[in-house]
C-alpha cells in the first residue's frame, strides 16, 4: 500500500481549466439539473418553493419595477420585515436573475450555475490533493447527485442548496490560503464566504466550520509545539478572511440579525439548539436511499452511493495524508453535531463552536460528512494499494454494511423486496472494488470494472434521486386561493387601500398566498416570526407557545371558530364545523382612538390581560419606556374621536384622526423597530401597544398621522458592504511589481 502523492502546486497548470473542459462542464451542469430536477415530479412543485419562494420572488420583483425597496411585507403573520428575510436574500448578486427574468428560468439558470460550481469546485479541489483529473470529475457528478444537494432543492430550500455547492471551492481557497497565506488569497475565501453568507447564513455557517476545521486538522501533526503554533496562524488567517466575509454580507447580516433580536427564536439553550437532530433510522440514509416509505429531512441525508461510501471509507482509512486526517476530523466533528444529545458532546461544542447557540444546525451538518465520504472516495481511485490490507478492509466494511442494511430493514419493520436489492447493491459494489485492487494498477480489465463501477454508481444514485423527488411535494395549484380573491374584490374595499385581512386555514390557502392575491393574514410560512405576535396568536387563546416548531402558528387557532381573535378586523373566516368561509359584516376596527392607557411592565403582562378579557380598545395596554400623559381610567362619558386610513402602503401608511381630546391611536399592525410616526408634520414616538400593535399619541383636534419604516441597519450594513468590496478588491489586485514581472516572464 503507498501513500497519495503530495499535493500539488496550487497555482500550477494541472489544476486549470481548458475550453473543453468548459465546455463540458456546463453541458454536464445543464444534464444533470435537467434529469435531476425539471423532469416529472420537477423543482416547482417542492414544498417551499410552492410556499415560500413563489411568493417572495414574485412580491420582490413586482416592488422593485414598481420603484419600490421592499422593506416591509403587510400580507403575512400581521406584518413583519421583507429584506431582512434571507429567503429575500435580494444581495445575493447571481438572484439579480430573478428580477430580469421569469422567476422559474431565473431558478433553472441558477441551479445549473451551483451545480457547475460544485463540479468546478471538485476539480480543482482534486487537483490540489494531487487527485486524478477523471477522479475530480467523478467527485464532482457524485456531489452533487448526493442526498445532500438533490434533497435540499427538492425540498425547496433553494438558497441552502446553493451554498451548499460551494462547499469543494471552499475547501480549494482554504488550501490556497494555507499554502500563500497572501492578501489575495485572503481576499478570494473571504469573498467566497461573504457571497455565502448574503444566500443563506445557516449553509453558509456549515460551509465555513467545515473549511475552518479541515485547515486546522492539516496541522495536527508531530512534533506538537510546531504544529499548534501553524495551527494558530491558521486560525488568524481564517479569521481574517471571516471578518472580510461578515463585512461583505453587512448588508444582509445587520437586518437578519435585528429580525432575529425581534424573532420568535427561543432563548438559547442546547434543548433548542440541538432540535432536528439526526435520530437513529436517519444514519442509515448512508446506506438505504429514502423514498414514499422510508423518508427523513430531505436536506439532511447521507446517501451518496454505495460504490463512493464503501470506496470513501477505505480510503479515508487506508491513507495517512494530513488532507485525509482533516477530512476525518470534519467528518467526525460533524457527526456529533448532528447527533445533538445523543452524545455528552454537543453540549461541549455548544458552548465553544460560534454560532451553534443560536442557529438550529444539528441534522444538516451531515452534509459534512457526506462530502467527506465523497472525497475519501476520490482519494482511494487516486491511489496505488496493494496488498491484503486493503482488500480486507473493503471486505470488512462490506460486511458490516451488509449487516446494517439487514438490521435496518428488520427494526423499521420495511422487511421485503427492498432488503435485498440493498443487499445485491452492497455484494456487487464490495466485489467490484476487490477487482480494483486486484487489476487498478493497469491492463485491459481495468476499463471494464471501472466501467462497471460507474454504470452502478449511476444506476444506484438514479435510484436514490428518484426516491427524493416523490417526497417533500406540495400541489401548486391551489383553486380555493383565487375564489377568496374574487369574493374579497367583491366586497367593499378597506379605507385607504388597506389589505382585507382574512383567517383561512391551510389546505384551503397557503400561509403566504395574500402576497400574492393581496389580502392579510395572522399566519405565514417564515423562519422567523416576530416574537409578539407569535407568542399573542396562542397565548391569548390559552394555547401553550410553540417553541421547536416556529415557522407556522398551531393549527388548532383554527378550531377556535371562524373569527379566533377580535383584535385585527378580520372579514373573512373558516367555520371550522361546517367546512364553509364565513364572513364577518362588523370586524373590530383596523385603527382606533382610545381616551385612556394603562401601563404594563412587558407585553407578556399585556398578553395576559387580553387572554383574561381586558377591553384593550377602550384601554390600551402600553409598555414602560414611552412617555404618554394619559389618563388610567377614560373619563365620562367617553367620546375617544375617530380614525380613519387615508391611504395604505407597505412601508407607509397614512391616517386622519378626530378627537375631542388628547388621545392615543392604534393601529392593528405588527410593531417593529424601525416605523416612525409624524404627526401633523412634527416627530411623534411610534409605540408598542397591546402587545403587538402600534400606537401614536395625538393633541385633540384634527391630526393627520403618517407612519414610515426605515430598516434601521440596511443603510449602515450596505455601506459596510461597499467598503468591504472595495477592500476585497484591493486584496485580490496583484502588485504592479508581480504583474510587471509576469509580463517579463512570458516575453522571455
Amino acid at each position: 500500500m503507498s501513500r497519495i502523492a503530495s499535493p500539488l502546486p496550487l497555482e500550477g497548470p494541472d489544476l486549470r481549466l481548458g475550453r473543453r473542459e468548459w465546455l463540458w462542464l456546463c453541458l454536464t451542469a445543464a444534464t444533470l439539473v435537467v434529469v435531476s430536477y425539471l423532469t416529472q415530479p420537477d423543482l416547482f412543485a417542492t414544498i417551499d418553493w410552492v410556499r415560500i419562494h413563489v411568493f417572495y420572488k414574485d412580491y420582490l420583483a413586482t416592488a422593485l419595477h414598481h420603484g419600490r425597496l421592499p422593506l416591509w411585507n403587510p400580507h403575512i403573520a400581521l406584518g413583519r420585515p421583507f429584506l431582512a428575510d434571507h429567503d429575500a436574500a435580494l444581495f445575493y448578486p447571481p438572484h439579480l436573475l430573478y428580477l430580469i427574468l421569469p422567476v422559474p428560468v431565473a431558478c433553472v439558470l441558477l441551479v445549473v450555475a451551483h451545480v457547475a460550481l460544485a463540479i468546478y469546485g471538485s476539480l480543482k479541489l482534486a487537483g490540489a490533493l494531487a487527485l486524478k483529473r477523471p477522479v475530480g470529475w467523478a467527485m464532482g457528478v457524485v456531489f452533487v447527485c448526493s442526498a445532500p444537494i438533490v434533497g435540499s432543492f427538492h425540498s425547496g430550500v433553494i438558497h441552502y442548496g446553493e451554498v451548499l455547492c460551494y462547499l469543494p471551492i471552499t475547501f480549494y481557497l482554504a488550501l490556497r490560503l494555507s499554502a500563500e497565506r497572501s492578501r489575495a488569497a485572503v481576499g478570494r475565501l473571504g469573498l467566497a464566504f461573504g457571497l455565502q453568507l448574503l444566500a443563506h447564513p445557516h449553509g453558509a455557517w456549515l460551509v465555513i466550520l467545515g473549511a475552518s476545521v479541515f485547515l486546522l486538522g492539516r496541522r495536527l501533526e508531530r512534533p506538537l509545539l510546531p504544529s499548534l503554533a501553524a495551527a494558530a496562524l491558521e486560525l488568524g488567517t481564517i479569521a481574517a478572511a471571516l471578518v472580510a466575509g461578515f463585512l461583505l454580507a453587512a448588508v444582509s447580516i445587520l437586518p437578519l440579525a435585528e429580525l432575529a433580536q425581534q424573532s420568535n427564536r427561543q432563548e438559547a439553550s442546547i434543548a433548542f439548539s440541538s432540535s432536528f437532530a439526526m435520530p437513529w433510522f436517519a444514519w442509515a440514509t448512508f446506506l438505504v436511499p429514502t423514498n414514499a416509505r422510508f423518508t427523513f429531512l430531505a436536506c439532511a441525508q447521507l446517501y451518496a452511493g454505495t460504490v463512493p461510501l464503501l470506496a470513501g471509507l477505505a480510503g479515508l482509512l487506508l491513507v495517512r495524508q494530513r488532507e485525509t486526517r482533516a477530512l476525518v476530523l470534519v467528518m467526525i466533528l460533524a457527526a456529533l453535531i448532528a447527533a445533538g444529545t445523543a452524545t455528552p458532546a454537543f453540549a461541549i461544542l455548544y458552548h465553544v463552536l460560534p454560532g451553534l447557540t443560536w442557529l438550529r444546525i444539528p441534522a444538516r451538518a451531515s452534509v459534512l460528512v457526506a462530502f467527506g465520504t465523497v472525497v475519501g472516495a476520490g482519494i482511494f481511485f487516486s491511489s496505488h494499494l496493494r496488498g491484503w490490507r486493503p482488500a480486507s478492509i473493503i471486505a470488512l466494511l462490506a460486511t458490516f454494511s451488509l449487516a446494517a442494511v439487514v438490521l435496518f430493514f428488520l427494526k423499521s419493520g420495511l422487511v421485503g423486496s427492498p432488503v435485498w436489492g440493498r443487499v445485491l447493491v452492497v455484494a456487487l459494489a464490495a466485489l467490484l472494488l476487490l477487482a480494483w485492487l486486484r487489476w487498478g494498477a493497469g491492463g485491459l480489465r481495468l476499463p471494464v470494472i471501472a466501467g462497471l463501477l460507474v454504470w452502478l454508481t449511476a444506476a444506484d444514485l438514479a435510484v436514490a434521486i428518484w426516491g427524493l423527488k416523490q417526497q417533500n411535494r406540495e400541489d401548486p395549484e391551489w383553486r380555493s386561493e383565487a375564489v377568496v380573491a374574487r369574493w374579497l374584490q367583491g366586497q367593499a374595499p378597506e379605507a385607504g387601500g388597506a389589505p382585507p385581512r382574512v383567517s383561512m386555514p391551510k389546505p384551503y390557502v397557503r400561509e403566504n398566498a395574500g402576497m400574492l392575491y393581496g389580502w392579510s393574514s395572522f399566519t405565514g410560512y417564515a423562519s422567523l416570526q416576530l416574537g409578539r405576535v407569535w407568542t399573542y396568536l396562542h397565548a391569548v387563546l390559552h394555547l401553550p407557545v410553540p417553541l421547536a416548531q416556529n415557522v407556522y402558528p398551531d393549527r388548532a387557532i383554527f378550531k377556535q371558530g371562524p373569527f379566533p381573535y377580535d383584535s385585527m378586523s378580520l372579514r373573512l373566516g373558516f367555520d371550522p364545523k361546517l367546512f364553509v368561509p364565513v364572513a364577518r359584516p362588523h370586524p373590530d376596527p383596523r385603527v382606533y382612538l382610545a381616551s385612556a392607557a394603562k401601563p404594563v411592565d412587558n407585553y407578556p403582562q399585556a398578553i395576559a390581560l387580553m387572554a383574561n378579557g381586558h377591553d384593550f380598545h377602550r384601554v390600551p395596554l402600553v409598555e414602560p419606556g414611552w412617555a404618554l400623559a394619559l389618563p388610567r381610567e377614560p373619563p365620562v362619558p367617553d367620546r375617544p374621536g375617530t380614525a380613519r386610513i387615508a391611504h395604505f402602503a407597505p412601508e407607509s401608511i397614512t391616517i386622519e384622526a378626530e378627537s375631542e381630546r388628547p388621545a392615543l391611536l392604534v393601529i392593528a399592525e405588527a410593531w417593529y423597530p424601525g416605523w416612525r410616526a409624524q404627526v401633523n408634520g412634527v416627530q411623534a414616538p411610534c409605540m408598542p401597544v397591546n402587545a403587538w400593535m402600534r400606537g401614536v399619541p395625538v393633541p385633540a383636534g384634527h391630526s393627520q398621522v403618517l407612519l414610515t419604516f426605515h430598516s434601521r441597519f440596511l443603510a449602515l450594513g450596505a455601506c459596510i458592504s461597499l467598503f468591504a468590496l472595495a477592500g476585497v478588491v484591493c486584496l485580490l489586485r496583484r502588485p504592479r511589481v508581480r504583474r510587471k514581472a509576469g509580463r517579463d516572464a512570458k516575453a522571455g
